[in-house]
């Protein structure tokens, strides 16, 4: 617990990564744009730069769970398939699972980090579930919603610029809405000055 005693005021998340980084050994794993990945049960990714999505194992063209940079990704049962796809480049930091949660342990941290995992998992129950009783034009504007969450750059003339990778068809995957759906959608946001779309995606930085 020292490391905590010495770094009072970072967050927990930050805790876990600088705790890990500077005492266990790691790989780093680059991706590139649409590379998919199936996790082994035996490791511990951590999301070093870049942007995956889980893919739904019934219809692997739906993508949830959105996973970026400093997100920690564990399988947690073994009997459970999951698999993700990237839709940008980046690069994953892979950790042996035993000794991260020997480690942690250790530290007296492992029962923080499993609180952390669950509420990431929690999250996006709570998305998918809510996301299930809209209507499928409300499914875009949610995903969009969703996705401005992540987004930190400062507004330019009143509006933000949505991350590269996002476009009709990565949309339509994440709301599991047709392409000619989100499309009629992006069209009616634009109308309403709450989108600007030019060779990228703006959206309005006050409303959406």
């Amino acid at each position: 617990m020292e490391f905590v005693k010495r770094y009072p005021l970072v967050n927990e998340k930050a805790i876990f990564i600088e705790c890990i980084l500077r005492n266990l050994k790691s790989r780093r794993q680059l991706f590139e744009k649409n590379d998919t990945f199936i996790l082994a049960a035996q490791e511990v990714y951590l999301i070093n730069k870049g942007t995956l999505f889980q893919m739904n194992l019934l219809k692997e063209h739906f993508l949830y769970n959105y996973l970026t940079a400093q997100d920690f990704v564990v399988k947690i049962d073994p009997e459970k398939k999951i698999k993700l796809m990237a839709v940008e480049n980046g690069e994953m930091i892979i950790f042996s699972k035993k000794e991260v949660f020997d480690f942690l342990n250790q530290e007296k941290l492992l029962a923080n980090f499993y609180l952390t995992l669950l509420e990431k998992s929690y999250s996006v129950t709570d998305y998918l579930s809510t996301a299930s009783t809209f209507s499928s034009l409300d499914k875009v504007k949610y995903v969009l919603y969703s996705i401005i969450q992540h987004v930190e750059e400062e507004p330019i003339n009143g509006f933000v610029p949505l991350p590269s990778w996002v476009n009709k068809k990565t949309i339509a995957q994440i709301s599991q809405c047709s392409v000619s759906i989100v499309s009629k959608t992006l069209k009616n946001l634009e109308k309403e000055n709450l989108l600007k779309i030019e060779h990228e995606i703006w959206y309005k930085h006050t409303r959406l």
